[in-house]
């Protein structure tokens, strides 16, 4: 994926996933430790449906911002699924996120310093670590996790 425009790319990822909820999108880009979708600071995004699967680098960086992720599955990605930094505050719910990886912190999930993840009814498994910290999670300091529901967590 070429940073053509960010804006552009992330509306035409959320048109996809509003028409066909069921869509899997599949990133193989080489270039950019940010292979999935990328959501600048100043943005707040909301997905709500769809398959990310098996990209070369992050599924999701979110820098900044406030941002939902709902009914998502994200699996393979090799540097983890979710990035969270840049002070932002991210809520996902009813979403799986299982076999990504990393060689960094946090397989499924990295969040940085300041940042607020919320975990509400959400699968995460199978993920992992090779020489980093947290399989499942990586929570940088002042950094803010919640968890509620009906939520699973296991890494390695």
């Amino acid at each position: 994926m070429k940073k053509i425009n960010g804006k552009i790319l992330v509306m035409f990822i959320l048109a996809l996933c509003a028409i066909f909820p069921f869509v899997k999108i599949s990133v193989k880009d080489t270039a950019s430790a940010n292979g999935g979708v990328y959501v600048d600071s100043g943005a707040n995004v909301e997905i709500n449906g769809g398959l990310f699967a098996d990209s070369i680098n992050t599924a999701f960086t979110y820098a900044g911002g406030e941002h939902v992720l709902s009914n998502v599955t994200i699996t393979g990605s090799t540097n983890g699924a979710i990035h969270l930094v840049g002070g932002g505050s991210l809520t996902v719910t009813n979403c799986n996120i299982t076999g990504n990886t990393t060689s960094g912190n946090g397989g499924a999930i990295y969040v940085g310093e300041g940042c607020t993840l919320n975990l509400v009814d959400t699968h995460i498994e199978g993920n992992s670590t090779e020489t980093g910290l947290g399989g499942a999670i990586y929570a940088a300091a002042n950094s803010v996790i919640n968890i509620s529901g009906n939520t699973l967590i296991t890494g390695t």
